[in-house]
């Protein structure tokens, strides 16, 4: 038995694998084997993570040497290398190589950067430009991804009921697509944002494209300018994001279920990136009052 890659046709990088019965003589006597094992692996990878040429080396190159590849691969964040590592190693299983790489060692999460609703205020006198001070205060009080926040339009605000409809993001090559992972969500504001957002309609198209641009450097440096250097304090407008997430969960007492809802994600990233290092700081402050 032996295994084959087979090659991409014209321009395409994926790959399949498929195994094979050989006599003695290499010869093959069987021309197709359907095993889940196979369908399993297949579906596991996409060009995206592994094409054609890399699965070629994974037939000839030693260990150490498919470990530095993966391990020095900047092209997917850490996590991503992790679940990748694992996939190679049943492919590497699966091809008969006879070792597995070790797998990454988790990467420990960084303090998370937020800000208070009394450091919001000083954060936007230090914006200058009028259309990001806005941008500012309505991501801090909406919780909105950038794209979605130059995505939605008067339409989708009922100023009655204090909701905005987000169904369409705008990317950052300018072009309107559904929001992140396809979920369409309505998502509350405060009465005292109701100025802000009549305000937003009022910029032009044309200032809201030009704000687009790297809106994330002048958040930094606003932030730079208040707090120095500090990475914990380098705030973005994801950053405000989470800001809004840990201001209702611990200020506001929302639920996680609920801020998930709001944010378009699920209660596991809420719970993970947005909330976690607050909420264990807030209890073990509770608890150490508690303790006296």
């Amino acid at each position: 038995m032996s295994i084959t890659i087979r090659k991409p046709q014209k321009d395409r990088k994926s790959f399949s694998l498929s195994k094979v019965i050989v006599d003695n003589n290499g010869i093959r006597t069987q021309t197709k084997m359907k095993l889940a094992s196979v369908d399993s692996v297949n579906k596991n990878f996409h060009s995206k993570q592994i094409d054609y040429n890399q699965a070629i080396t994974l037939l000839k190159d030693d260990r150490d040497t498919i470990y530095y590849k993966l391990e020095s691969n900047t092209q997917y964040s850490h996590e991503n290398r992790r679940r990748l590592v694992c996939r190679v190693n049943a492919l590497l299983t699966f091809i008969g190589r006879g070792f597995k790489i070790p797998k990454l060692k988790a990467k420990q999460i960084r303090k998370i950067s937020h800000i208070t609703e009394k450091e919001l205020e000083r954060f936007v006198i230090e914006l200058k430009n009028e259309i990001d001070k806005v941008a500012c205060r309505i991501i801090f009080y909406t919780g909105l991804r950038t794209g979605e926040l130059f995505g939605f339009t008067l339409s989708d605000v009922d100023f009655e009921k204090n909701l905005i409809n987000i169904d369409k993001q705008l990317t950052r090559d300018f072009k309107i697509e559904p929001p992140k992972s396809n979920k369409e969500r309505d998502v509350i504001f405060p009465d005292l944002l109701k100025e802000d957002l009549k305000k937003w309609f009022e910029f032009k198209d044309s200032e809201k494209e030009l704000a687009r641009n790297n809106l994330s450097k002048r958040f930094l440096s606003a932030s730079r300018r208040i707090w120095g250097k500090v990475k914990h304090r380098d705030i973005s407008p994801h950053d405000l994001r989470r800001s809004f997430a840990i201001h209702l969960i611990v200020e506001k007492d929302f639920s996680v279920t609920n801020v998930a809802f709001l944010l378009g994600d699920t209660e596991a990233v809420v719970q993970k990136y947005y909330s976690g290092y607050t909420i264990s700081q807030n209890m073990a402050e509770m608890l150490l009052k508690k303790l006296g």
